[in-house]
């Protein structure tokens, strides 16, 4: 394959490379928000180093060794903690992928197989909730408020069907109420859309049916997103995004010492 180099920066190329995920990969909203962040903390690096403006064919292997050591050494989590290996290969898969992009465009560049990723040594197996801790954590939303429902019926919502959060906050209001309203009193199914665009079927069970109409049941508004945060005024920005509800969680579980 013949290549050319390009006479725009590396974070120059970011965008189109962006652009290319969504039309030409067709990859989720969510990976493009990952990409989008995990790439400027590499483009911020370049500049830490004075190479802002390096070409992609004037990137180099030392400068992917010096990147992870970066990643395993000072760059931190908001709470001031190193990346685990996991997190470090997210930010590296990015980079891949921004590096395979290139060769696909015929710009000179490294080979992406020059970025190896770290194994996942750290990486711990699932960890279950007993039965009265679940519990426990349900009975932490205060019911009698709006924004304590809602939290409520996110929760038993996530229990029952175990969607992912942003299957979850992708959820719209008239979507599930139609189908709350023919299943009745008892469980149903709905259609989620998950990674890569695939639908599937997700049970929920009948309490958390039960929850979820009641919820509904207080809503007076014509808002599209089923689970809308209350602390924003826009009309047309009121879905809860996915740290939201993952802070909201974290939040009920230091309550509860867990």
């Amino acid at each position: 394959m013949i290549t050319a180099k390009s006479t725009k920066s590396v974070p120059a190329h970011i965008t189109p490379f962006l652009e290319y995920c969504a039309v030409e990969k067709g990859l989720s909203t969510s990976t493009q928000r990952n990409y989008t962040h995990f790439l400027r903390v590499f483009t911020r690096w370049l500049e830490q180093i004075d190479r802002a403006a390096c070409l992609p064919h004037r990137l180099t292997e030392d400068d992917i060794w010096n990147y992870r050591l970066y990643l395993a050494e000072k760059h931190l989590t908001p709470v001031g903690k190193n990346l685990s290996k996991r997190t470090q290969r997210h930010y590296l898969v990015a980079l891949r992928a921004l590096l395979g992009y290139f060769h696909h465009r015929s710009i000179e560049t490294l080979s992406p197989a020059l970025v190896t990723l770290p194994k996942q040594s750290d990486r711990q197996g699932v960890a279950f909730l007993p039965f009265p801790e679940i519990q426990k954590l349900l009975d932490i939303p205060d019911v009698r408020t709006t924004s304590g429902l809602r939290n409520r019926a996110i929760m038993e919502l996530l229990f029952s069907t175990g969607l992912r959060v942003s299957e979850l906050v992708a959820l719209d209001t008239e979507t599930v109420a139609i189908v709350l309203k023919k299943s009745k009193k008892s469980s149903c199914e709905i259609t989620v859309t998950g990674k890569g665009g695939v639908t599937r079927p997700a049970y929920i069970s009948t309490r958390a049916a039960d929850w979820l109409r009641t919820y509904l049941a207080t809503r007076a508004d014509d808002h599209q997103p089923l689970f809308i945060n209350y602390a924003v005024r826009q009309q047309e920005d009121r879905r809860l995004t996915p740290r939201a509800i993952q802070m909201m969680i974290r939040q009920a579980l230091s309550l509860i010492h867990i």
